[in-house]
């Protein structure tokens, strides 16, 4: 998850952390409250972007996920599949600890 977060840089100010590692990430927020009951978590990273997002430097996110070691692949049934992102030091097969990329549906 932090090269996630490293190789989006100032781009991530741009995003939101959703799903189960939200939990993970909250402890360490300094305006966050004690969590009183442990939360279910999941292995899954997930990142919500709004429909359009300033790029700070010439190279999309694509390109900077790419360049920092993450391979995109393809998941699920639906038509299009979902595109996950998974740092190839986990190989070309879907691991359990993934990136996700969540984008307003148009």
């Amino acid at each position: 998850m932090g090269r996630f977060l490293k190789v989006l840089g100032p781009n991530f100010r741009n995003a939101v952390v959703a799903g189960g590692m939200v939990p993970v990430i909250y402890p360490h927020l300094q305006v966050a409250s004690a969590v009183r009951q442990r939360p279910m978590t999941t292995l899954d990273f997930d990142s919500a972007f709004p429909e359009k997002i300033g790029i700070t430097g010439d190279k999309s996110i694509c390109a900077l996920i790419s360049e920092g070691g993450f391979d995109s692949l393809l998941r699920g049934s639906t038509h299009p599949p979902t595109t996950v992102y998974q740092h190839s030091r986990h190989g070309k097969e879907l691991s359990n600890f993934y990136l996700e990329l969540l984008t307003p549906l148009q």
